[in-house]
């Protein structure tokens, strides 16, 4: 889902307890067949991707790969390795 800052802020403090905007949020599901779901921030991927020097696109599918890698189960810690396999 992607959506804005306000939304994920909302879920943050809802869900998370946490104030304020997050680029990306995961949230596993008990579906069989559904790992669940992630919301990334469009806000949060365009000021990013200037940050970054990267383009909007390619920073919204990094967030996008990182919510999806949550619900796969990697921590943080195993995070960097397997976006430098998926994203290059």
């Amino acid at each position: 889902m992607l959506a804005d800052d306000a939304t994920l802020a909302d879920l943050n403090q809802r869900f998370k307890k946490r104030s304020g905007p997050t680029d990306v949020l995961s949230f596993p599901l008990d579906e069989e067949d559904f790992l669940g779901e992630v919301y990334v921030s469009i806000d949060r991927a365009r000021d990013q991707a200037r940050e970054y020097d990267e383009s909007e696109e390619r920073e919204t599918k990094r967030l996008v790969l990182h919510g999806l890698l949550h619900l796969l189960g990697y921590t943080h810690e195993q995070m960097a390795s397997a976006m430098k396999r998926y994203m290059g």
